[in-house]
């Protein structure tokens, strides 16, 4: 499998294809039993992946006890960066109507409050890369569509995506997307496991 500048991959095939676990494998993990990964024509290791990519899973891992704001400033703390201001906090929230929220505990958060919640990290973070699994849990159409834009967004500037989604993604031909079905997919013994040419 390959990833291009601007393109997104959506990854399909039933429950226990290997959508997941190719997900947390890009991102640094786990450990792949075959091939390998290249990063910009370097072959990956966690550091490099660290730097280049933004993940999210099935679980939003977010602090309950924490605030939005808390959660979404450590995050970027941990990925090396400085704590946003007030101004950049609700600026990205605004993304996904979450600035009310901005000072409450995530406990009292919804399924979909949650989801965009953690969505907003996508946006904190400068990655090239942005690995998602299932990003529309828990959206309604409009967060669907603000989903989209970001996405349409991170592409233009040159950003790329793997998305694993039994769902619609809703980026019609605004986006240069293609689908590998995990089910069929049998790659050549000569294929690497993943490569990757991202913006710099």
């Amino acid at each position: 499998m390959d990833l291009a500048l601007g393109e997104v991959v959506i990854l399909e095939g039933p429950n226990g294809s290997g959508k997941s676990t190719l997900l947390r494998l890009l991102a640094g993990l786990g450990s792949a039993t075959g091939g390998h990964l290249s990063l910009a024509g370097m072959s990956a290791d966690r550091r490099i992946q660290a730097r280049m990519l933004v993940y999210l899973g099935h679980a939003t891992a977010l602090k309950s006890v924490f605030t939005l704001a808390d959660n979404l400033a450590d995050f970027v703390q941990m990925a090396g960066h400085d704590t946003p201001d007030d101004d950049r906090l609700v600026e990205v929230c605004s993304h996904f109507g979450l600035t009310a929220l901005l000072d409450r505990p995530v406990r009292y958060f919804s399924s979909g409050q949650r989801r965009r919640a953690a969505l907003c990290r996508f946006l904190l973070v400068p990655r090239s890369i942005w690995l998602m699994d299932e990003p529309t849990v828990g959206l309604d159409s409009v967060s669907r569509t603000a989903l989209a834009d970001m996405i349409k967004t991170h592409t233009d500037m040159g950003g790329s995506a793997v998305i694993a989604s039994h769902d619609p993604l809703g980026l019609d031909d605004r986006v240069p997307a293609r689908t590998l079905d995990l089910k069929s997919y049998q790659p050549a013994s000569t294929d690497p496991y993943w490569t990757a040419e991202p913006a710099p």
